[in-house]
């Protein structure tokens, strides 16, 4: 490159200052310093024939506005960016050095966002400053009509694949909306879909005071848990009526007894059967402990193995004594293992007698009742257990 080369582009740069001058005035609303435009221009030329300049220019086409660096210019026109090839990895990428190549989960993306930390610590940003307004929207409009769709906004991660956080009282941090579209059945999809080997939704617990205790406004239909951690024991509560604390229904917990499953009565113990032992009546003082595991028949067999299933906590029960000894007696009927009496289930008063009461009656364990006699010195009787259903 020589001075006299120099000297020519400048002097062509002055001629096309010149022709654009009288067209200031009437594009005043556009313009952006064609002065500093036509000197980019100008410089552009002369790197590419010195090879001096390492970046090429930004181009706008079609009177299209791009807004390159932090200036004082404006860009007040929608810009496009197309991208014909069928194979490119991403059409609009903004990155940091070392991208690689890209996880297969990316896929092929319109626009991407890469940060490694070292300049960028978020590879994509959403910043709303307005009333109901949205940082970031993903919309998937593909429908054939059977139900089937796109994603609209994916999140994949090692710890967290999506996160949302409400900063004010009444925001919600992740909303899950399904509305109808037009033609359909007014029936909606899922709001919010959850799976994972470790369960499909968890309530990260943060206060251990129980939500009817707390001084906290509460919308209805809001599901709570009480504790201090994931390996905290806690219950699950649900808000049926918004409020300081507002109204609430104890969903589960420890010691709650679970959905009750009710069964057609099926015979569990009969003390006048051979099996299982012990069997036979049972004496004043004396305490036996019995399984309701396995539904038997009259002869004291197995016929439905766990007809309570494991982890019961509770079943309904008909207990009938027959062959009543004494002219006072009774039963208290325990968790498996707990010889403390605490109140009777079913009471005689005579000699003879067969009497039945339905009760619900706490399960160890195991699943198993420990029955107590009580009375006259000399009472006693033969019992018989029959299940209605379990807690679980």
């Amino acid at each position: 490159m020589t001075r006299k080369t120099d000297l020519k582009l400048l002097k062509r740069i002055e001629e096309l200052e010149a022709q654009v001058a009288s067209q200031a005035e009437a594009q005043a609303e556009q313009r952006t310093s064609r002065r500093g435009m036509l000197r980019l221009a100008g410089a552009a030329a002369v790197g590419g024939l010195a090879a001096a300049v390492t970046a090429d220019p930004v181009a706008a086409i079609d009177g299209s506005a791009v807004l390159a660096g932090v200036s004082g210019n404006t860009a007040t026109l929608p810009t496009g960016i197309a991208v014909a090839a069928a194979s490119t990895v991403y059409g609009l990428g903004c990155y940091e050095t070392g991208l690689g190549a890209l996880p297969a989960d990316v896929g092929r993306p319109a626009v991407l966002g890469h940060a490694t930390g070292t300049a960028f610590t978020k590879g994509v940003v959403g910043l709303n400053t307005m009333v109901f307004g949205t940082g970031v929207l993903g919309v998937s409009t593909f429908d054939d009509g059977s139900g089937s769709g796109g994603i609209g906004v994916w999140g994949k991660s090692r710890t967290n694949g999506l996160v949302g956080e409400a900063t004010r009282d009444d925001g919600t941090a992740v909303e899950g909306t399904t509305p109808v579209a037009a033609g359909y059945l007014a029936v909606n999809g899922v709001g919010v879909l959850g799976s994972g080997l470790l369960g499909a939704l968890r309530l990260d617990p943060n206060d251990e005071v129980a939500p009817p205790n707390r001084a906290t406004q509460f919308f209805a239909n809001t599901f709570e848990t009480d504790g201090l951690g994931p390996l905290d024991v806690g219950n699950v509560w649900f808000c049926y009526e918004g409020g300081t604390p507002g109204k609430w229904r104890k969903l589960a917990g420890p010691n709650t007894a679970g959905a009750f499953h009710a069964i057609k009565p099926t015979r569990v113990y009969d003390s006048r059967a051979g099996a299982p032992l012990p069997s036979g009546v049972l004496l004043a003082g004396a305490n036996r402990t019995v399984s309701v595991a396995d539904g038997r028949d009259g002869g004291g067999g197995v016929i439905t193995t766990d007809l309570v299933p494991a982890g019961a906590t509770a079943v309904a029960a008909n207990i009938t004594i027959t062959g009543t000894i004494g002219s006072f007696g009774y039963l208290a009927i325990n968790p498996g293992g707990d010889l403390v009496e605490g109140g009777s289930t079913i009471n005689w008063s005579s000699p003879g007698q067969t009497i039945a009461n339905g009760v619900t009656l706490t399960l160890n364990t195991t699943r198993q009742l420990t029955v107590l006699c009580g009375g006259l010195p000399g009472a006693a009787t033969n019992f018989i257990i029959d299940i209605a259903g379990y807690y679980l």
